[in-house]
């Protein structure tokens, strides 16, 4: 007997419950379909700023409207409202400043919100543009690729960059400070074959609100394997005096060359050029003659000479 009591105040209970549930339901269903009027705080954004023009601030980063709507519009705006985009490409000059009417707020408010909310008015009394003059300079790269090459191999030639200039858009006093923009520091080791990769721009301290036409550079260049070899090459007198005969000793001069094996195999010595010359005060001296490497061919990556000085001897002919 106590038991079916018990069940019957528990089902008294939760058919009270649900009645109460029911009645709030519909006091809220029926207050939130009524219209409203209110005061609304929108967050703001700037986009399409002029491209010559640098926007520093505005008057006001919030814009308080009235607006009149349903409660489901104002509880949809309460949850899903983000900021306001307001278009300064249609700002009006005045004078020195920038500025957006209140009629021009209103309308790029309006085409934002949904259907149901209209715009009474506007607390602010249009808003205004501090914007800075920005001018174009074209400045060039320069890398910072660190290369560790592995052993017997070179870079043929230099690093090329693609490319090697940058153009910024930036105030005037701050594009003058800038002469170039590097890469960000970057080590390779052990390099082996051609060297190609993509380096983003520095884009930090003074460079942090600076506008660029690219922020990525392709830094690429050649890497061969080299081997060695020594040719000996004869020494070419210059300048002897007339009806002399000059001769060096050694008459040859020994050349390291580094260089492909295939273009090693395919040189002799005819393909360099020793010389000295005794026209030169400061090359020939007490019976010592400095001598250089003057040709090479462009495939070899270098050449050494063992020695740079030779000993001559001028025989004066009759």
């Amino acid at each position: 007997m106590e038991k079916r009591k018990d069940r019957f105040r528990n089902r008294k209970i939760r058919l009270f419950l649900a009645s109460l549930l029911c009645s709030a339901l519909i006091w809220l269903v029926s207050n939130l379909s009524e219209t409203y009027a209110h005061t609304v705080a929108f967050g703001l954004h700037f986009v399409n700023a002029p491209d010559s023009l640098l926007l520093k601030g505005a008057s006001s980063e919030v814009l308080n409207a009235k607006v009149r709507a349903t409660g489901f519009a104002f509880l949809g705006l309460s949850l899903g409202r983000g900021t306001i985009a307001l278009d300064v490409s249609k700002s009006q000059r005045d004078g020195d400043r920038y500025f957006l009417s209140p009629d021009q707020v209103r309308f790029q408010l309006q085409r934002q919100l949904p259907n149901p909310v209209e715009v009474l008015q506007l607390e602010n009394p249009g808003i205004y543009f501090d914007f800075q003059a920005l001018v174009k300079k074209e400045v060039p790269i320069k890398h910072q690729l660190r290369i560790a090459l592995a052993q017997n191999h070179m870079l043929v030639g230099e690093l090329q960059l693609q490319p090697d200039s940058v153009v910024l858009k930036a105030p005037e006093s701050v594009a003058d400070t800038i002469s170039f923009v590097a890469t960000e520091a970057t080590v390779m080791e052990n390099v082996t074959s051609d060297i190609d990769v993509t380096l983003p721009l520095q884009q930090s301290g003074e460079l942090a609100h600076v506008e660029y036409s690219h922020t990525k550079v392709r830094v690429y260049g050649k890497v061969s394997k080299f081997s060695e070899r020594v040719l000996e090459v004869p020494v070419t007198i210059k300048n002897a005096p007339l009806g002399a005969r000059v001769r060096s000793f050694p008459s040859t001069v020994k050349v390291l060359c580094k260089a492909p094996v295939s273009v090693l195999s395919g040189l002799s010595a005819t393909d360099f050029e020793v010389s000295g010359d005794l026209g030169d005060g400061n090359q020939a001296q007490d019976g010592l003659l400095s001598v250089q490497l003057t040709y090479k061919p462009a495939s070899v990556f270098s050449a050494e000479l063992s020695g740079n000085t030779v000993e001559y001897i001028i025989n004066i002919t009759q």
